[in-house]
C-alpha cells in the first residue's frame, strides 16, 4: 500500500509540474482555463493509484524462458522490524486527523446553515438565501448563500455584487471541487501538491466570481473596497463554507482587480472540457503507459494458493551469447514484509517467481513458477518483486527484455 501511495504521489507531482510549466510557457492567464487544467490534474491525481494499474501495460514478453537456477532471497520473521506497520500507523493517524477535521468543519457549517433564517424577499430570485447571526460576511455552503444580519443596510449595488459572486461559486461547483481537493489532501497529505492544489483552486474560484460580480456592477474600485470592508469583519468559523472575503486571499485579489482594466474572456463549458481533455494523453503517459500487443498483465493477486503452479512454459538451455537478469549489487533487492497473519499461523515456504525484466532493469510482469503453498506469501513476494530494479539481461552484449527466475524464502526462526 505504501509503495502505491508513494509512487502515485510522485507521478501526480510530476503531472502537476508539467501542467504548471505548460501554463507558464503558453502564458495562459485566463482563470477559467487554468481552473479547468487544475481540476483535470486533481481528478487524475485522485485516480492515479488505479491509473497506474490500468495504464501501465507491459511490453510484449520475450518468447523464450531460459533455464536457470533461481536467485534466492531469505526472509526470516524473527529478525525483521515491522517498520511498515509503524509507518502505516503514522500515515493513518495523520490522514484520520485531517479527515476528522474536514468532517467536523462540514458539520459545523451545515449546522450554521440549518440554524440560519431563510430570506423570502423578492430580490432573492428563488435562491436559497439565509441570514445568520454567526456570520459576519457573505459565504456559500453547498447550494445555500449565507448573509450577515446587517445585509439589510446594504445598497442595491452591494447586494447585487454579493449575490452575483456567490451564484458564480454555485454555478462553477466550487464547493464540490473544494471538497474533492480536501479529500485528496487528507489521503495524500505527504504530497506537496495535495496542499497546493486546494489553495490554487480556491483562488481561481474567487477570481472567476470576482470577474462575474465586476461584470455585473461595472465598478472595480467600489467592488475592491467592498472586499476590503468584508475582510475587516470578525473572522467567521465556517471551515466548510466558501467565505467571500478571506483575509488570506483578499490582498492578492484586490491587487489583481485594480491592476486589470479588462475582464478575461469567458469560455464555454464545452471549450473548458476540451482543454482539460487535451491533458488525457499526458495523464496516460505519466501514469505509466506503454504499448502492449500481448494483452493485460497477470496481477500479483492472481497468484495461486496451496502449491498450484501457474506457469508451465517450456525452458531451453541458455545460449552463450545470452546473459540472464541478475540482482544489482549496488541496489539490493528489497525483502518482502513477512505477512503478520502468516507469521502467527506458522506459514513458511519458498516462492519461485518468473520475472519479466525490461531493458532498464524494471520488472513489468510476475508469474509464480512454484508456490510456497500459501497464497498470502506468494502475493507478498510478487508484490515486492514488482518494485525491484535489476541488472537487465543481455543478448550479444545489448540489454534485452527477458525472463529471469528468483526465489523468496519465508522462514520462521526457531
Amino acid at each position: 500500500m505504501l509503495s502505491i501511495l508513494l509512487e502515485s504521489s510522485l507521478r501526480s507531482l510530476l503531472l502537476g509540474a508539467i501542467a504548471w510549466s505548460l501554463l507558464k510557457m503558453l502564458r495562459v492567464s485566463n482563470p477559467q482555463m487554468q481552473r479547468a487544467v487544475w481540476i483535470a490534474v486533481l481528478a487524475a491525481s485522485i485516480a492515479m493509484p488505479a491509473l497506474m494499474q490500468w495504464a501501465r501495460v507491459p511490453a510484449p514478453a520475450s518468447a523464450v524462458d531460459w533455464a536457470v537456477s533461481a536467485q534466492s532471497i531469505e526472509v526470516v520473521s524473527a529478525t525483521l522490524t515491522d517498520w511498515t506497520a509503524i509507518v502505516l500507523l503514522g500515515y493513518f493517524a495523520v490522514a484520520g486527523l485531517l479527515l476528522a477535521r474536514l468532517v467536523f468543519g462540514l458539520a459545523r457549517s451545515w449546522r450554521t446553515c440549518r440554524r440560519a433564517q431563510p430570506v423570502t424577499a423578492e430580490w432573492t430570485g428563488g435562491l436559497d438565501i439565509r441570514v445568520s447571526e454567526e456570520v459576519h460576511a457573505p459565504a456559500t455552503f453547498a447550494s445555500s448563500i449565507l448573509l450577515p444580519v446587517n445585509h439589510v443596510a446594504w445598497s442595491d449595488v452591494r447586494r447585487t455584487a454579493v449575490l452575483t459572486h456567490e451564484c458564480e461559486h454555485m454555478r462553477n461547483r466550487d464547493f464540490q471541487v473544494r471538497l474533492l481537493a480536501h479529500l485528496y489532501r487528507a489521503v495524500f497529505w505527504f504530497n506537496p501538491l495535495a496542499w497546493w492544489l486546494p489553495q490554487r483552486l480556491a483562488m481561481l474560484g474567487e477570481q472567476l466570481s470576482d470577474d462575474a460580480a465586476i461584470g455585473r456592477v461595472g465598478d472595480r474600485v467600489a467592488y475592491a473596497q467592498m472586499l476590503v470592508d468584508f475582510s475587516r469583519s470578525p473572522a467567521d468559523r465556517l471551515p466548510g463554507a466558501f467565505a467571500m472575503a478571506r483575509r488570506a486571499t483578499v490582498s492578492a485579489r484586490v491587487e489583481r482587480i485594480l491592476e486589470s482594466s479588462d475582464l478575461p474572456q469567458k469560455i464555454g463549458r464545452l471549450k473548458a472540457f476540451g482543454l482539460a481533455s487535451a491533458l488525457l494523453p499526458l495523464i496516460w503517459i505519466v501514469a505509466g503507459c506503454s504499448s502492449d500487443k500481448s494483452g493485460p498483465r497477470e496481477s500479483a493477486a492472481s497468484a495461486p494458493a496451496h502449491g498450484a503452479a501457474t506457469d508451465t512454459s517450456t525452458e531451453t538451455p541458455t545460449p552463450e551469447n545470452v546473459v540472464l537478469p541478475t540482482s544489482n549489487k549496488q541496489i539490493p533487492l528489497a525483502a518482502p514484509r513477512y505477512p503478520s497473519d502468516a507469521r502467527r499461523q506458522g506459514q513458511a515456504g519458498t516462492v519461485v517467481m518468473r520475472l519479466h525484466v525490461l531493458e532498464d532493469g524494471s520488472v513489468d510482469d510476475v508469474k509464480i513458477k512454484e508456490s510456497s503453498g500459501f497464497a498470502v506469501l506468494d502475493d507478498a513476494a510478487a508484490t515486492t518483486a514488482r518494485t525491484w530494479r535489476l541488472d537487465a539481461g543481455t543478448i550479444d552484449g545489448k540489454p534485452a527484455p527477458m525472463w529471469g527466475r528468483f526465489a523468496v524464502t519465508f522462514k520462521l526462526e526457531d
